[in-house]
């Protein structure tokens, strides 16, 4: 959403306070619905297939012996139609390990003849049992477990080798080569359990010749791994010990070498230090050139993390680049004004990457993230920077990952803290250069193969941000020509962005930001990798000669949604991390669609850019005519709370535009091995017609009635007045970063109640009864500035956000 443009430079003014929620209103717990008809209506046959099938699986497992010292495991794939409970699949004596897909869920059998699962198949085969009094056929026995399964086999090693590893495996290298792996293990949530494989399959590398490095185990982020060298060869029998659920070479991180420019500290915009309680940036990257002139009147410290990695020097120029975007946002205009600038927070560098722009490769990398995070956390910092992708898995859905876990469950922990990932970067080679030209490629980047988002950008409550083709005065023009075509532009995907959605079909990345672009050059008729032209432009950390760089990807995109955070934070220094994803989210510029017409094509533009390209102005302050109120509350599980939002008299001006932007965002539990991955789900709805105690009564009602569903997305049936923010409720609350918006082009009529009313809402998943979930409300009301300002009669009614004061949340 564009502001029209004013000759007059609008009066910026803190948030406003939104009025504290009104006594919530109750909901039933309820356990999920499993309707629908059954898959196999032959249900003796389909008993017959699967006790075939466990019949060879036990028989063959009984044939196996002892590997490397090892006793092997039954673990099995289920091959499922559809989301299969968990608890389901353990009541029947099997073990849930990841859920691997929505289509393959793999569990370990304790009891290799799987006698619980064979008795509970043979209860299913007898089929229904009967009818009720209303004559409705009663379902078989256990037929919530059997009809979702359609197969089970062992697992096998197509389903465990990465992608790098099988490329090297098929080039045939010699079986005496020592290569450098990354060994996941099977990890249940059970630590004891999880220890012993991690345990069984270091040994098991010891026998085999190879050589352990690190281990690593936190069960209760699913993650599990031994980093080890080991002989080719010697690969199928670690394999056969059943412990491993994924191997691949070790990764080396997604960064793109900056091109560094000339220049001098003279030509340089003057740096003014920021105050002592500036809030601090954590960048967790190459290191940083901390004497660099535009950072060191910022940098607090310089750390270093991991094996073999001595000092937070910066030998590539990512990080010194990164944290350069993350104080001062786009640098071109002070660097072609050369005014003074401030930082907008000070800077704390973690380094994690070695000389040669790899993590260490004896360690587990997420380890050193985790801990270079901790580190971060503990000096400070409010808002961590992570411009970091691993490139071998891109994320394919719907399963969330173990990294993604660690780092949720980091945020949950520490909840003042804000962290940014960016989405990963994609080979923009990959793109048929006419499409890149005449800007096809953006439906490409739709269809390419493995368009995932890397992890950790994955994780449900960082924010995650895409990355925006260059704007017209981005990069720098040296070897410009009329024959070298900046591809997109400002409005448009950058070629090299990777694809959303998210974990359970999370809107992923929230956040848009500028990281440059592709050049195509005409004449010769390819892509031209050294041109600067659309390029990030920022400091340069790679020799002492080079003062500036220029790089593009999505690595560059994330500190820009950095730096809004530490803007919003140095106004409302007292915000909660939820507080400020919150903010971020309520005040992007909404992005002019660039795909076909419809339902679907805004759905794909989201799974590019987000909600919108980040905007720290809006996000920092309120103006004439935008104002943005902040609710930062506590909810019980499955309970409502109900807000009033007073509507302008502006608002009942004829002409012009009105628009409504809601932001939620909060910080649920996670857990990786539940099909419903964030603990509880919320929602809301706003409502212009009843009346605040109208919505309350009608959810109440509703929770007593059974009319409201399962999903959350529902309101009450019959509840009139609902305003259709988009996207709709059911692709939006699939995340913990939300953000729905509501336009209308005529007045509210003089007949209309002068209020709003929203509605937030907590279903619980699996959280423990009476749990407590941490929440932040923002809502933004604008109105063109043709018309009548908004903020002074708002500004009359509420307090201003110089702090939170959270209120306790009323009882029952």
């Amino acid at each position: 959403m564009s502001e029209q443009l004013s000759l007059i430079e609008p009066q910026r003014h803190t948030h406003l306070r939104l009025a504290a929620a009104t006594d919530p209103g109750p909901r039933r717990t309820r356990t999920p619905g499993r309707g629908g008809a059954p898959a196999y209506t032959d249900r003796e046959r389909h008993a017959e297939d699967l006790g075939r099938q466990v019949s060879t699986i036990a028989d063959e497992h009984r044939r196996r012996s002892e590997v490397l010292g090892v006793d092997p495991e039954l673990i099995l794939v289920l091959e499922i139609n559809g989301p299969l409970d968990p608890a389901d699949v353990e009541r029947a004596g099997l073990r849930v390990l990841e859920l691997r897909s929505d289509r393959a869920l793999v569990a370990f059998a304790q009891d290799p003849e799987l006698t619980e699962f064979v008795r509970r198949n043979d209860l299913y085969m007898q089929g229904t049992r009967g009818f009720t009094d209303k004559g409705y056929e009663r379902a078989a026995e256990y037929e919530t477990l059997f009809d979702k399964i359609d197969a089970l086999r062992p697992i096998g090693s197509r389903d465990l080798i990465g992608v790098e590893l099988a490329r090297h495996l098929d080039e045939g290298p010699d079986p005496g080569e020592v290569v450098r792996l990354e060994i996941n293990c099977w990890c249940s949530e059970d630590a004891g359990e999880a220890q012993r494989r991690n345990a069984d399959v270091a040994a098991a590398v010891g026998r085999a010749g190879g050589t352990v490095h690190a281990t690593s185990v936190r069960a209760t982020a699913g993650w599990s791994v031994v980093c080890c060298d080991l002989p080719v060869g010697m690969l199928e029998e670690v394999l056969a010990t059943d412990r491993i659920s994924w191997v691949d070479l070790m990764p080396s991180p997604m960064l793109d070498a900056p091109e560094f420019l000339s220049a001098t500290p003279e030509s340089l915009p003057l740096a003014v230090a920021p105050s002592s309680t500036a809030p601090i940036l954590a960048v967790i990257d190459s290191g940083i050139r901390s004497a660099h002139p535009l950072l060191a009147p910022a940098v607090i410290g310089a750390e270093a993390v991991g094996e073999g990695i001595a000092d937070g020097g910066d030998e590539s120029g990512h990080g010194t680049l990164v944290a350069s975007l993350g104080l001062y946002g786009s640098l071109e205009e002070p660097l072609a004004t050369r005014s003074s600038v401030v930082p907008a927070g000070r800077l704390l560098s973690v380094r994690v990457l070695d000389r040669n722009d790899r993590f260490p490769d004896d360690q587990a990398w997420p380890d050193l993230l985790l801990e270079a995070m901790t580190v971060a956390a503990e000096a400070g910092a409010r808002v961590i920077n992570l411009s970091l992708g691993d490139s071998r898995r891109p994320y394919a859905g719907p399963r969330p990952t173990p990294i993604a876990a660690m780092v949720d469950q980091f945020i949950r922990y520490h909840q003042d803290v804000v962290v940014v990932t960016c989405a990963g970067n994609y080979d923009s080679g990959q793109h048929d250069l006419g499409r890149l030209r005449s800007n096809d490629y953006v439906a490409d980047l739709l269809t390419l193969p493995e368009p995932g988002i890397l992890d950790p950008g994955t994780a449900a409550l960082s924010l995650t941000v895409g990355g925006l083709g260059g704007g017209h005065h981005q990069g720098v023009f040296v070897r410009a020509s009329a024959d070298k075509v900046v591809v997109g532009g400002p409005n448009l995907p950058s070629p090299h962005t990777r694809v959303g959605p998210g974990p359970m079909g999370a809107i992923k990345p929230e956040l848009s930001a500028p990281s440059g672009s592709a050049v195509v050059d005409t004449v010769v008729g390819r892509e031209d990798r050294g041109s600067t032209l659309g390029k990030v432009v920022g400091a340069g950390g790679n020799a002492p000669d080079r003062l500036l760089a220029a790089g593009r990807g999505t690595s560059y995109a994330a500190p820009l949604v950095s730096h809004g955070a530490l803007r919003v934070l140095g106004q409302y220094p007292e915000l909660n991390g939820n507080s400020v994803r919150a903010l971020l989210l309520v005040g992007a510029d909404q992005i002019p669609t660039y795909l076909d017409s419809g339902a679907p094509a805004r759905q794909d533009e989201r799974r590019l850019t987000g909600y919108g390209r980040v905007s720290p102005e809006r996000s920092e302050m309120s103006d004439d005519h935008r104002v943005v109120l902040l609710s930062q509350h506590t909810i019980r599980v499955n309970q409502a709370h109900f807000y009033r939002v007073a509507i302008p008299s502006s608002f009942r001006v004829a002409g012009g535009r009105i628009d409504l932007s809601v932001a939620l965002a909060f910080d649920p539990p996670v857990r990786v091995t539940r099909l419903d991955y964030l603990a509880s789900k919320m929602s809301f709805q706003a409502f212009h017609g009843p009346s605040l105690e109208e919505v309350r009564l009608a959810y109440v009602k509703a929770a007593t009635e059974e009319d409201l569903e399962d999903d959350v997305a529902l309101t009450p049936s019959g509840l009139r007045g609902r305003l259709d923010l988009q996207p709709a409720d059911t692709e939006r609350s699939r995340g913990a970063n939300q953000l729905g918006r509501y336009v209308r082009h005529q007045k509210v009529a003089d007949d209309r109640p002068d209020e709003l009313v929203i509605a937030v809402r907590n279903q619980n998943r699996w959280d423990v009864d009476n749990a407590e979930q941490r929440y932040s409300l923002a809502v933004m009301l604008q109105r063109d500035t043709g018309h009548p300002s908004i903020y002074a009669e708002l500004r009359a009614e509420l307090e201003p956000l110089v702090e939170i004061e959270i209120e306790a949340e009323a009882g029952f």
